[in-house]
């Protein structure tokens, strides 16, 4: 695998990063003989890659059928039988029988919601986990540092505690990233981060969240919520990094 911490996905879109995702022994260790594990949002596989390394049965997928052969060639021929890549986007194209999965790892793609796809996915994702079965969800926090000059987090938060089930997070993202850029005003740094957003998420808005908003539509559509936080994550590629940047939901559909 490599080193870099993040490159441009292999569907065109967005960044992969390359070290798994916080709390990945939770979806890990939702595997059951049964029922396989699934990756949304799958990019280059690293966390596919440590669940085929962990025994289990994964479907992997991306918004078009990945292809994981280079980066999953170092296992083993069964452990490589072992995964299935599929084609699937939330929440219009999610191709699985309900409670098809024991475990379901959504990381880094929610961001990549509009408003209106978010609750469905949110009811997609609990349709296909089995009773009992674990959801791990990651994605970018409105609180993100590289954007606490633009009034964002106070925008969104207020408009959360008027209406906590209406998502109104879409904005856009570059025209923000840009806006910050201007009052860091260290264009040495700040010019190259922006071109490798304007590469790999040209013309793409961002549905920024509140923790607080996200785990209460998920119990909304029924999920248990195990843990609920915001986080650093320095793997995104900007500038400058906090200690809220990012989401981290785990939740289980009850049994």
């Amino acid at each position: 695998m490599s080193e870099m911490l993040y490159e441009k996905n292999q569907q065109g879109v967005g960044f992969t990063f390359h070290n798994p995702v916080i709390y990945l022994d939770r979806w890990l260790n939702s595997w059951k003989d049964d029922k396989p594990l699934l990756d949304i949002g799958c990019g280059h596989g690293v966390n596919t890659h440590a669940a085929l390394m962990h025994g289990a049965q994964v479907i992997a997928t991306d918004m078009d059928k990945p292809d994981l052969s280079e980066w999953l060639k170092d296992l083993p021929e069964t452990q490589q039988g072992a995964v299935t890549c599929r084609a699937a986007k939330l929440p219009a194209n999610i191709p699985f029988a309900d409670n098809a999965f024991s475990g379901i790892l959504c990381a880094e793609v929610f961001h990549f919601l509009a408003n209106e796809e978010v609750t469905s996915s949110i009811n997609e994702l609990y349709r296909i986990l089995e009773p009992g079965g674990t959801l791990l969800l990651t994605c970018c926090s409105c609180d993100v540092d590289v954007l606490k000059t633009t009034g964002l987090s106070k925008e969104i938060r207020d408009s959360v505690r008027q209406s906590p089930l209406t998502v109104t997070g879409q904005r856009d993202y570059l025209n923000l990233l840009a806006q910050a850029a201007k009052t860091f005003d260290c264009p040495e740094i700040t010019d190259p981060v922006l071109a490798a957003h304007e590469m790999n998420i040209p013309g793409r808005d961002f549905c920024f969240f509140s923790c607080q908003q996200l785990g209460v539509l998920m119990e909304n559509a029924g999920f248990i919520i195990e843990r609920c936080e915001q986080g650093e994550a320095p793997h995104y590629p900007v500038w400058s990094h906090g200690d809220q940047d990012q989401i981290r939901i785990i939740a289980r559909k009850p049994a």
